[in-house]
C-alpha cells in the first residue's frame, strides 16, 4: 500500500494544481477506501485553462466532469494501492 503520507502529499499537490488552473478552490475529501476525492467548480474554460486541467487530471486514479446550471464540476480520486487485492483474469 502506498505510503498514507504520500498519498496526502499527492492530493494536497492536485489540489493546489488544479486550484491555480480553475481560480476557485479545491475540496479534499476522504473515501471510505482510505484514498481521497477532489472537487472543484469553475464557471467557464477557456482552453488554457482545459490544458492545465487535463495535465494536473493525468496524475489521478480516476477523473470526472458534469455541467449543470452553467457550472463545471471537476472531480478526482486518488487510491491506495493495495497489494492485498487479487488481480481480476
Amino acid at each position: 500500500m502506498i505510503e498514507e503520507a504520500a498519498l496526502a502529499d499527492a492530493a494536497a499537490a492536485l489540489a493546489i494544481r488544479l486550484t491555480e488552473a480553475t481560480g476557485s478552490e479545491t475540496r479534499i475529501l476522504r473515501t471510505p477506501r482510505g484514498g481521497y476525492r477532489l472537487e472543484t467548480v469553475s464557471s467557464d474554460f477557456d482552453p488554457a485553462v482545459v490544458d492545465a486541467v487535463l495535465s494536473a487530471l493525468a496524475t489521478a486514479d480516476r477523473y470526472g466532469h458534469s455541467y449543470r446550471r452553467q457550472c463545471h464540476t471537476l472531480w478526482a480520486e486518488l487510491h491506495p494501492k493495495r497489494s492485498d487485492v487479487p488481480l481480476r483474469r
